[in-house]
């Protein structure tokens, strides 16, 4: 993402089929931002292919300029999800410490072997 808030992945955009002028709608869920093409859309892709995300939905997901962002396509459902960074290690972080206590038995892990404090 550039200073101005503009997504640019053409490759992504490709998938998709979202060419210039493109329609879209925003939207934030749970730390992330949804991008859907929709045919009466606020939001469009530019006419050099980059997708603006306005200022309150990057306040309102934690997207700040730096930080890298990870992003996720839908292509059937014609939609794209920017995820901070940030939230894609709490993510994972959330999904490896359930699977790692519910299935100690594949992990090696034993809460039993971890070291005692004195």
């Amino acid at each position: 993402m550039d200073r101005s808030g503009r997504i640019h992945e053409r490759l992504l955009l490709r998938e998709l089929g979202w060419e210039p002028g493109r329609r879209l709608e925003m939207d934030t869920l749970n730390g992330m931002v949804l991008i859907a093409a929709e045919p009466h859309g606020r939001h469009l892709v530019d006419p050099r292919g980059a997708i603006g995300l306005p200022a309150p939905l990057r306040r309102m997901s934690g997207i700040e300029f730096g930080p890298p962002l990870i992003l996720t396509a839908a292509v059937p459902e014609q939609v794209m999800v920017v995820h901070p960074s940030a939230t894609v290690a709490r993510l994972l972080a959330t999904h490896y410490t359930e699977l790692i206590s519910t299935n100690p038995a594949h992990t090696g892990y034993s809460p039993a072997a971890e070291p005692q404090s004195p």
